[in-house]
């Protein structure tokens, strides 16, 4: 169930839609159990929708953490954490995201920030570059939504159905919508 926040405390757009997009995940981690959390559908895709939302939530953790004169470090992981086991610590984790979006300054919402990141597959090669702080939440919801898209992916070889926009980028429901 979505998180009410009174008319009179409506938040940007890009906070409303990264919350958005967190409860659809809240939604499918409360539709399976914990068996289908953890279970690998190989061939088609090698992570669990455990070690999923463990990425997922690592990306936003980065920005929560983040000391205004370090950069945003994305190359920071959890591999092997136990939320990819749990689905009750997953679910509580984004709760927590979800009520940091709901108190983060909106007047910080523009702020600069630098970012780390690693820019290719064939040797370590980290690059820091400038974004801005409402840039990088939005980065992290639509990276969610990439990785909703291979969970469905998981979901549908073990016969679950999801939501009809789970997966789909915020442009893509808006084409589906007529809206484009």
């Amino acid at each position: 169930m979505p998180i009410q926040v009174p008319q009179e405390e409506r938040q940007p757009h890009v906070i409303i839609g990264c919350i958005d997009e967190l409860e659809k995940g809240i939604s499918l981690l409360n539709s399976i159990n914990d068996n289908d959390y953890v279970h690998l559908a190989l061939p088609y895709v090698e992570s669990s929708i455990g070690e999923h939302f463990r990425h997922i939530l690592d990306l936003f953790h980065s920005l929560m953490k983040k000391n205004t004169s370090e950069p945003i470090n994305y190359n920071i992981r959890r591999r092997g954490h136990e939320i990819e086991k749990n689905r009750v610590m997953a679910i509580n984790e984004i709760k927590g995201v979800i009520r940091w979006l709901l108190n983060f300054p909106i007047e910080n919402l523009t702020t600069s920030v630098s970012l780390l990141t690693e820019v290719s597959p064939y040797e370590k090669q980290e690059h820091i570059m400038l974004s801005s702080v409402e840039r990088e939440i939005t980065f992290a919801s639509l990276h969610a939504s990439h990785h909703y898209a291979l969970i469905k992916v998981i979901t549908t070889s073990i016969g679950i159905n999801t939501q009809s926009a789970f997966g789909l980028a915020p442009t893509t429901t808006t084409y589906l919508r007529g809206e484009a």
